[in-house]
């Protein structure tokens, strides 16, 4: 359910307000006049020929340490081999052999935490970091170690001590930057990430960790393409064409995601995951019986994946087989009982079977799991609407967009990939509802413009708050509060707005432009020439644009 948004105009004459980087190319710019996964893998040692030593440079006897070390080297060979159990043993008799053996304990700390053990393995590895203080290794196992546990803080912390120790080491940049991701910490998270890239430019693992980054922040084309660069450097990763696969499923690319899907299985004949994907493309093209096809070869490969019995369920539901649609997604409640998704489906399920007071309390009960659901709040709208619960279906609606800012297109193309009829007249009529509140709107936008002007920021940022909460079709009031947000230092919230201007209005030059700037201030150039190019394919003659590229060419060869 994706797509983008369209353009919408704004009503206030007085034009949007410009505000420039303090960046010296630039400075001739003038206004306008007119406007987990998992993580992704722990440190190893490889087998070593000779004495360990710890940090105090001291060994046992002779006899004694090289003991340890061939008992180090077979743990690290039963590890290799996944033979966890026998390198836990093997590790042991090395520390037993020689107790300030610290590779033995990161690496049977690492083992430990292969098999979930997490807390033995911290244990494992606090004694490794206390007897090698240095040791990044060991520090990177414990930060995944910790973050496996649930403890993201801690990790993080493991990662800037490494960072300390080693500024140019990419696993840290990459695994701090994808925790940030899984918190929604986009900035930090794509700068670490970007990071991670630039140190290690064919590690497929960076890459496949900025995708992710992308595609939870809803930006499939970037998503799109670091998964392509993941399967430039290793074609035979059948996860990676399964993921772009699927990115491009969301992005409604149905053809190029088979493809990809296709070719998954091809490499990869026994992965659920490719057969889940699959099922998925053709379920949104409409190909049901060949989508629970490839549900049901998932589900025999995996038994307990909760997805698949849901979107098997989904499918059953758009054939009208309620009974066995019902008992699909109980079975995916029992195996992931607070899984948004699941509820939202079951919910669709009901609308569909004509039950609308049990749709709308799963679609409740989605929400309450999932505060930022945009699809749940929309078909919660949709279903208040069918029993003319009209202010509570707008203020869905308004959470809709704020959300999820998309077309009403968009939000009709949601309704027929999920097989329901006349999708157009609920959506033209939450539109018009909607559209009603737009004159109040705009004059919180134009209160906000005047305190803009004159440098009150917090009451102009509060106008258009009001603006927005009455009528979040308002581009260039998401323009005007991140321009706002800029200038006080909140550069993720400006650029938060500026995507969703754009995403309103796809071909907002000064949204793109302010949105470089703004990439550019977080130390992300890569992104910032994007924006400008992206100016430029929709005004070639945008000065602006141009001489942002200039200068971020420029910086990038060396001569910036």
């Amino acid at each position: 359910m994706t797509g983008q948004g369209r353009r919408r105009r704004s009503a206030v004459s007085t034009g949007a307000i410009w505000a420039v980087a303090a960046w010296a190319l630039l400075a001739a710019v003038r206004p306008p006049s007119g406007t987990m996964h998992s993580m992704v893998g722990w440190s190893a040692f490889g087998q070593i020929p000779g004495v360990p030593f710890g940090s105090d440079g001291q060994a046992g006897s002779e006899q004694a340490t090289r003991a340890a070390v061939e008992a180090y080297n077979l743990g690290v060979k039963y590890t290799n081999a996944g033979n966890l159990q026998q390198a836990i043993a093997s590790f042991g008799r090395a520390i037993q052999l020689y107790p300030r053996f610290a590779r033995a304990y990161c690496d049977r700390g690492l083992a430990l935490a292969m098999k979930g053990d997490f807390e033995r393995a911290i244990a494992d590895l606090n004694v490794a970091v206390k007897l090698d203080p240095k040791d990044t290794s060991a520090l990177l196992n414990r930060g995944l170690a910790y973050y496996r546990k649930g403890e993201p803080e801690k990790a993080v912390a493991d990662y800037d001590r490494v960072i300390q120790l080693d500024p140019r080491s990419a696993d840290a940049y990459r695994e701090r930057g994808l925790i940030r991701a899984m918190q929604d910490e986009f900035d930090q998270a794509l700068a670490d990430l970007d990071n991670a890239v630039r140190l290690a430019p064919t590690d497929t693992s960076a890459y496949t960790s900025r995708a992710i980054a992308h595609n939870r922040r809803g930006d499939l084309e970037r998503a799109i393409a670091d998964y392509s660069q993941v399967i430039r450097l290793d074609p035979k990763d059948a996860e990676a064409w399964t993921d772009r696969g699927h990115a491009r499923a969301m992005h409604d690319e149905l053809d190029a995601a088979l493809t990809d899907l296709n070719h998954a299985l091809e490499l990869a004949p026994e992965s659920p995951t490719a057969f889940f994907g699959r099922g998925f493309v053709y379920s949104r093209k409409g190909e049901l019986d060949r989508a629970i096809a490839d549900y049901n070869q998932a589900i025999r490969l995996d038994p307990k994946y909760a997805d698949v019995y849901r979107a098997r369920g989904y499918a059953l539901a758009l054939k009208d087989d309620f009974e066995q649609a019902l008992a699909n997604l109980d079975h995916a409640r029992q195996l992931a009982a607070d899984d948004s998704a699941t509820w939202l489906y079951r919910g669709l399920t009901y609308a569909r079977k004509g039950e609308p007071n049990k749709a709308i309390a799963d679609y409740t009960e989605a929400i309450r799991l999932d505060a930022k659901y945009a699809e749940a709040y929309f078909h919660r709208a949709l279903a208040l609407l069918g029993k003319d619960d009209v202010e509570q279906a707008v203020a869905d609606y308004r959470q809709v967009i704020s959300l999820d800012p998309r077309s009403p297109q968009a939000y009709k193309q949601w309704l027929r990939s999920e097989g329901v009829k006349n999708s157009d007249q609920p959506v033209d009529r939450l539109e018009s509802l909607l559209l009603k509140s737009k004159d109040e709107a705009t004059a919180h936008y134009r209160k906000g413009y005047e305190h803009h002007k004159q440098g009150e920021l917090d009451q102009a940022t509060g106008e258009y708050d009001q603006a927005l909460r009455l009528y979040p079709r308002y581009a260039q009031v998401y323009y005007n509060r991140a321009l706002a947000y800029r200038k006080q230092g909140k550069l993720e919230a400006a650029l938060a707005d500026n995507s969703r201007a754009i995403r309103l209005d796809p071909k907002y030059v000064l949204a793109y432009l302010n949105r470089g700037l703004v990439h550019y201030e977080m130390r992300r150039p890569d992104e910032a020439l994007a924006d400008f190019e992206k100016v430029l394919e929709i005004n070639p003659q945008n000065e602006a644009a141009r001489q942002g590229r200039e200068f971020l060419v420029k910086q990038r060869s060396g001569g910036g």
